[in-house]
């Protein structure tokens, strides 16, 4: 199964245009305080992390993804990489610096294997699993402009 979501929204970087470009492009800065995402590294211009999202049914789900940052004229850009695991997060989006507000738009594809549904009862389960997951991967986005503008806050 693939759950997507996405988050865009705009928050305003109160230093010079050099210090929030800065804080844009760097990964391990500005999301270090986005709840759901754990175990962040920045290295070689590849970011690493798990995702997680609390799923009724299943409990706290922690999805491995990765994503390389390319910097472009006025901010970054995370393009996602395939990963080989058989529950993983595809993690992808764009910032930019519009006269002193960080723009972003997030964009968050989650795979997610469950078995194929043999009865009634397994379609049934599935379905529900299908709809809370899908909250819950909304509740988790939403979530994420206030672990940036936390992050700026640590900064200031």
């Amino acid at each position: 199964m693939q759950f997507r979501a996405e988050q865009r929204f705009r928050v305003r970087h109160p230093g010079p245009s050099g210090s929030a470009l800065a804080f844009l492009r760097d990964p391990s800065r500005s999301l270090r305080d986005v709840r759901f995402i754990r175990d962040l590294r920045f290295e070689g211009g590849v970011v690493r992390a798990h995702l997680t999202v609390d799923v009724p049914m299943l409990g706290e789900q922690r999805l491995p993804f990765e994503s390389r940052l390319e910097e472009t004229a006025r901010g970054a850009r995370l393009v996602a990489l395939p990963l080989s695991e058989s529950a993983w997060a595809e993690v992808s989006g764009e910032g930019n610096l519009e006269a002193g507000e960080l723009d972003y738009a997030l964009d968050v594809t989650v795979h997610f294997p469950l078995p194929e549904p043999q009865k009634w009862g397994a379609a049934a389960f599935q379905k529900m699993v299908d709809a809370t997951a899908r909250r819950a991967l909304a509740r988790v986005t939403a979530e994420f402009p206030r672990g940036v503008a936390a992050s700026i806050a640590r900064e200031t």
